[in-house]
């Protein structure tokens, strides 16, 4: 099943013992697509914390919910080891994580060197390998490895209404400092692709 990544973003996390706070963020690397941590902003009950959690932590998710589950509870949140200056992130992140009282429930082992936020990718130009042809609009995530796997892109200022899908594989570059994404198809190619078609985001029936 494919999970839209920007409807993800601010649903209500609920844990074993209550709610925990709302989905914020997920961060993904750029090179495998891996999706390594959600960012879970919690409640007046921690203080409204940002909490980076290992999206495995999660149930799977129901495409058409406004929840996200998962069997932790707020004890293990509260107990959290705090998350050294040196996590590796994007520089987006850099100063607004490093102001927060940000607190880890993954292996920090396991992270990327690499990691950029869905939050701040979605809208940027998108950039063919002749011009530039609309924005990028969502990204679609295996929700059963935790993994992008297609860019959603807008083309309509230049054909009116079309949503498109481009495989993760032809992301070249995402580039913070000028928010554009770069691809390796023309615009001819991104004219060609198939468009998103919503029963890809909809539960098996």
């Amino acid at each position: 099943m494919l999970l839209s990544a920007r409807r993800l973003i601010g649903r209500t996390v609920l844990g074993a013992d209550g709610p925990i706070g709302g989905l914020r963020d997920l961060f993904f690397t750029e090179r495998s697509g891996n999706v390594r941590f959600a960012v879970v902003k919690t409640g007046a009950w921690l203080d409204g914390r940002e909490i980076l959690l290992a999206p495995q932590s999660f149930d799977p998710p129901a495409p058409d919910s406004y929840e996200v589950h998962t069997p932790l509870s707020r004890h293990l949140f509260e107990h959290s080891p705090p998350v050294g200056d040196d996590l590796p992130i994007s520089r987006v992140y850099d100063e607004r994580l490093q102001r927060s009282a940000t607190q880890v429930l993954a292996h920090d082992g396991d992270v990327d060197s690499e990691l950029r936020s869905v939050v701040d990718v979605i809208g940027h130009h998108l950039q063919a390998t002749d011009g530039e042809i609309g924005h990028l609009d969502d990204l679609l995530v295996d929700a059963a490895r935790w993994e992008v796997v297609f860019a959603v892109a807008k083309t309509r200022n230049w054909l009116p209404g079309r949503t498109v899908l481009l495989p993760r594989s032809a992301v070249r570059q995402l580039r913070w400092d000028t928010k554009e994404v770069s691809v390796d198809l023309t615009r001819d190619e991104v004219r060609a692709a198939p468009e998103l078609d919503e029963a890809m985001l909809r539960a098996p029936g």
